[in-house]
């Protein structure tokens, strides 16, 4: 069995954090007959219900063979933490019985599932998914970000409805990609995890497990794509802030809106099953998530308060001596 999925992540386009009427409204999607899901804790979470996109097309492997895919592409986004936006395109990939493509209805009935036509491995199938060029073959992207931008459009018209008085400064934190693959190990292998970098924004998960579902590697995926954006968005905000020649009043005011709105939502594990939970520990061996979102935060609190106590030297040493009996 072979599962693959790109998920797109975000900041949620609305002045403050998104309450939740707006979150439902939002991520409801003009589905007629689904319900919107949300939950207050760990962290407020809120997800829509799946969409469905039907898809016709060739994949690309990395044998260099151009199997025929057919099926409905799975879609959903959510809001994490009132401020954290994702989107993302899912499918289940098997080989179909049959060497014709088959009627619509057919594939209507297996939503989440694309069948492919002609002989391929998955192996080959997963390498090609996971380094091919943005827009080739069976684009996922493309759906995630098409959705992601639905909500966004949603969540700015909310948002402009507040009144100016009401509207913070502005928070900002570019889109990140994370493609991810679920290899099923049938003959007992050992489960691994594998993340990497690839140029630009985008990001790659291998998962090779003998027990994990799609939707429960899809939960796995979206925890780590969700924290990398967020140790991306504070590393590009200490990087501007130019923390490393000390804080002023400017790097102090670059620095806040993460510190008033980002700082709190790392909790990797906050919504993770157990069955999850080693995945992470093994992902954080390898890459260090927490570590690093860790050497950060100290960094900023350490400077925050050196600026603490040069202020009030500053104010103790201008202060008038006093007559002793005054």
């Amino acid at each position: 069995m072979l599962a693959m999925s790109e998920i797109h992540t975000g900041l949620a386009q609305y002045p403050t954090s998104v309450p939740s009427r707006v979150a439902r409204q939002a991520l409801a999607l003009q589905r007629v007959g689904e319900s919107v899901r949300a939950f207050e804790r760990p962290v407020p979470y809120v997800v829509s219900p799946d969409a469905f996109v039907g898809v016709d097309c060739r994949l690309v492997t990395s044998s260099g063979g151009r199997p025929r895919v057919v099926g409905a592409v799975a879609s959903r986004a959510s809001i994490s933490g009132e401020r954290i936006l994702q989107s993302s395109a899912m499918v289940e990939v098997v080989r179909s019985e049959s060497d014709r493509r088959r009627p619509w209805a057919y594939y209507l009935t297996r939503p989440g599932i694309v069948e492919t036509i002609g002989k391929t491995r998955p192996d080959a199938i997963a390498d090609g998914f996971l380094t091919a060029a943005a827009g080739s073959g069976l684009y996922l992207g493309g759906i995630a970000e098409r959705l992601m931008d639905e909500v966004q459009r949603s969540l700015l018209r909310e948002g402009q409805k507040l009144p100016a008085a009401r509207r913070p400064r502005a928070i900002r934190g570019a889109r990140t990609q994370l493609r991810w693959v679920l290899q099923l190990t049938e003959d007992g292998g050992e489960d691994r995890v594998a993340f990497g970098l690839q140029d630009g924004s985008l990001r790659v998960l291998r998962i090779r497990s003998s027990s994990l579902t799609p939707d429960q590697a899809g939960d796995f995926a979206a925890v780590v794509a969700r924290h990398d954006w967020l140790l991306t968005a504070l590393k590009t905000y200490v990087d501007r802030s130019r923390l490393d020649q000390g804080i002023d009043d400017q790097a102090l005011a670059k620095l806040q809106p993460i510190v008033d709105h980002l700082l709190h939502l790392w909790m990797p594990t906050a919504r993770l099953d157990d069955q999850l939970t080693p995945y992470w520990e093994s992902l954080e061996r390898a890459s260090g998530f927490s570590r690093q979102w860790d050497t950060q935060v100290a960094r900023i609190r350490d400077q925050l308060a050196m600026h603490t106590i040069t202020l009030l030297r500053g104010l103790g040493s201008r202060a008038e001596p006093r007559a002793v009996g005054e």
